[in-house]
């Protein structure tokens, strides 16, 4: 860890300067890193990208989830979906939906909060890659051209969790092109890019960067044990999956060595490392769910990484919309509250 803390420090101004100024080239992707530090991934599926007055995500969001200790927010983004007939080349993305992204970019920013704008339309790309393939390279190129004055606490994630028949070799040909695309508008953005086999660690060795882009952050998920993570989720086929519990010694070892795995490969291509997703399925027994999340977000903290909880709402549930309220045991997990201070006694 403290080789590639010590790359984030090397000939750059404060963490601040690098984020609010419009990209630059020499703007470090280790400052940037450590500038996004804990994070949450929000908007996703929610209403508000067809009609903004249906949303479940309200504007006063952002002070809270800055208020609460988070530092950036992941905007998952569904262009396919959101926006009938585009991956068809039947119609535009929608005015109406480019509206929303700039409402949330500016609502965030605003808050003092990075932003990863995070291409989440993976099932269909890894469904039929060739299929939708333009239309993923196109909505880089229309949203690209669009945020390209954005400042540089605004982040490009490709593709989140390329998988099935989008393979990892696969994917580095269309990593690649989505990167030129990008580059042509966007020279010096930080763009965040994971390995296949939707984000995991293990295939890190098969991503194959280019060598001469520096302004790029890996991304890796993380939900293992998967049967203890995503135990009662229907649409993870576990629904009947309960009572599997998390804690043993053996346990914890196994969310280390996977995390040394990734912090070796980090070191050895000197890039900084973003755990993009992590987080316990609602049902899962307690203390073990909110065991797990410390766990796994002060190991990511302990290698110099920054991170996004998945997700504020809808399930693995960090904000609950019906009350306005945090769920108080997930959010001081990932963020534990500051120690109390004890009075003066009285001399």
């Amino acid at each position: 860890m403290a080789g590639l803390l010590c790359l984030a420090q090397q000939g750059f101004g404060s963490a601040e300067a690098d984020w609010v100024s419009p990209p630059r080239s020499g703007a470090s992707a280790f400052v940037i890193n450590q500038r996004l530090g804990r994070g949450i991934n929000i908007l996703s599926l929610d209403p508000i990208w067809r009609e903004r007055e249906r949303g479940w995500f309200k504007r006063e969001y952002f002070r809270l989830i800055r208020e609460a200790g988070f530092s950036h927010v992941r905007i998952n983004l569904t262009p396919f979906g959101d926006n009938p007939g585009f991956a068809e080349g039947k119609s535009p993305l929608r005015k109406e939906y480019l509206e929303t992204l700039d409402w949330a970019i500016d609502g965030a920013l605003a808050e003092g909060l990075l932003v990863v704008v995070d291409f989440h339309e993976f099932t269909l790309l890894g469904e039929n890659p060739e299929a939708y393939k333009a239309a993923f390279l196109k909505t880089w190129e229309i949203l690209a051209a669009r945020l390209k004055n954005r400042p540089a606490g605004v982040l490009f994630e490709l593709l989140n969790e390329p998988n099935s028949k989008l393979t990892p070799s696969l994917w580095n040909e269309y990593m690649r092109e989505a990167l030129e695309v990008v580059r042509k508008t966007n020279p010096n953005r930080i763009v965040v890019i994971g390995p296949g086999n939707w984000n995991n660690i293990d295939k890190l060795s098969e991503l194959k960067l280019p060598a001469d882009d520096t302004n790029i952050i890996v991304t890796v998920h993380y939900y293992s044990p998967y049967e203890f993570t995503h135990q009662g989720a229907a649409f993870a086929g576990r629904a009947d999956k309960l009572g599997i519990r998390w804690g043993t010694d053996a346990d914890r070892r196994a969310v280390i060595s996977d995390f040394d795995r990734a912090q070796k490969w980090a070191e050895e291509h000197r890039r900084p490392i973003y755990l993009g997703e992590f987080g316990v399925y609602d049902k899962a027994p307690e203390p073990d769910r909110t065991d797990w999340l410390r766990f796994v977000a002060r190991e990511a903290e302990r290698r110099g990484w920054s991170w996004a909880y998945w997700q504020f709402t809808r399930d693995f549930v960090a904000f609950d919309i019906q009350t306005g309220q945090w769920v108080r045991p997930v959010l001081e997990a990932i963020i534990p509250p500051p120690p109390q201070t004890q009075p003066a006694q009285a001399q």
